[in-house]
């Protein structure tokens, strides 16, 4: 079992404002489900709204999970009005073997979530991406002040004799490239 561990939800409005936290100790035992805590929605919500769970060791990440949720079932038009989000993309390249390995901090400096930001491995010289591209996470969130850093793989040889580039979107996301060398 597992004694040592904390949990925090945080929900989160569409305009960022945190509405409330909560935070438990847990004992876990392996390869069992324990329940942990119920989450009431505080009132003040907007019609759309942000759930993030984390599961900490000490004070490492052990579990991240990032939920959308309505006050009505399945009625999320109220994420269209996010507004759009440039995030700084910055990274580096290198050979690792036979494999390219290409590290991208994201870091979110505005005072809006960034929802489901995703990253795709180009070619720089033609644009096609580079498949398959192993990624360490994508489809993620940022909150406000949020950085994460991401590593994606691929064969040397996927790349074509090209340099990769790094291609940024998502959902509330204004596009962004960056090409990189070696």
């Amino acid at each position: 079992a597992r004694n040592d561990l904390t949990a925090d939800a945080e929900v989160y409005n569409l305009d960022g404002a945190l509405m409330e936290k909560k935070t438990v100790m847990v004992t876990a035992a392996a390869n069992q489900k324990t329940p942990v805590l119920t989450l009431e929605k505080p009132p003040g919500l907007s019609d759309v709204h942000f759930i993030r769970l984390l599961l900490k060791a000490g004070q490492k990440t052990v579990s991240e999970n990032f939920y959308w949720d309505g006050n009505t079932y399945e009625h999320y038009a109220a994420l269209n009005t996010l507004p759009r989000v440039a995030l700084d993309l910055s990274g580096s390249a290198h050979i690792d073997g036979d494999e390219t390995v290409v590290s991208a901090t994201l870091h979110n400096g505005t005072r809006t979530i960034a929802f489901m930001p995703r990253l795709e491995l180009l070619k720089a010289g033609s644009g096609e991406r580079v498949l398959p591209t192993f990624y360490t996470d994508n489809y993620l969130s940022l909150l406000p002040g949020e950085s994460r850093t991401i590593t994606a793989r691929c064969k040397i040889e996927d790349l074509a004799g090209m340099k990769p580039r790094l291609h940024l979107d998502g959902y509330n996301i204004a596009p962004a490239s960056l090409d990189l060398a070696f």
